[in-house]
């Protein structure tokens, strides 16, 4: 499995996000299927879930805060 990968699954393990539904085969947000999107997804439901402070989300460079909201179709952000 890609290393990146693997630690997506254990942030989302580790810090208690444990609904990946959406980005789960048949999901809204599974595509595209790649790890970029993906990402995208959980870092920001973690974003969300640690009340949305600018801090917790400095993951050494691999991360921007976005102002438009990225949710598309059925995909919700």
């Amino acid at each position: 499995m890609h290393k990146c990968k693997l630690i997506l699954i254990g942030c989302v393990t580790i810090h208690g996000l444990t609904d990946c539904t959406p980005i789960k085969p048949d999901g809204p947000c599974f595509e595209p299927n790649n790890l970029r999107s993906h990402a995208s997804f959980v870092l920001n439901r973690y974003y969300q879930i640690n009340g949305r402070i600018e801090e917790v989300c400095y993951f050494r460079n691999s991360s921007i805060t976005v102002f438009k909201d990225p949710s598309y179709g059925d995909c919700q952000y």
